[in-house]
């Protein structure tokens, strides 16, 4: 997918994911992207909890990475399945995009996750 189609999609509320290298031989890892819509209660709950105003944000999307074990992929995972979790929330294409170098996942490896085999 094309950096300005991921863009695109997000911003119509879409879902991407993508696999990524895992730490351990033993596991697979993702990292997943969707925007946070801070006009919802639930939401603006959940920035609150992150320690972010909701009324001051713009744009803004949560980046979430994690891994497995590789022996439950395409089963049923509970949260105490996953291992090294991590969540972020940035404030511009450019804070995602770095964020993603970071997990080393490039920004066009960004798909529907219904195209992978995303396990949540």
């Amino acid at each position: 997918m094309t950096r300005e189609d991921v863009f695109r999609y997000l911003n119509r509320g879409e879902y991407l994911a993508a696999e990524r290298e895992s730490t351990s031989p033993q596991r697979s890892a993702w990292v997943s992207v969707s925007r946070v819509d801070p006009s919802k209660r639930d939401t603006q709950q959940f920035l609150r909890n992150k320690g972010y105003s909701p009324e001051d944000i713009e744009w803004a999307c949560h980046v979430r990475s994690f891994e497995v074990d590789r022996d439950l992929v395409g089963k049923w995972i509970y949260d105490g399945d996953v291992v090294d979790l991590s969540d972020k929330i940035v404030f511009s294409e450019k804070q995602l995009i770095e964020v993603l170098k970071y997990l080393i996942v490039p920004i066009e490896a960004l798909d529907f996750h219904y195209r992978s085999d995303y396990p949540l």
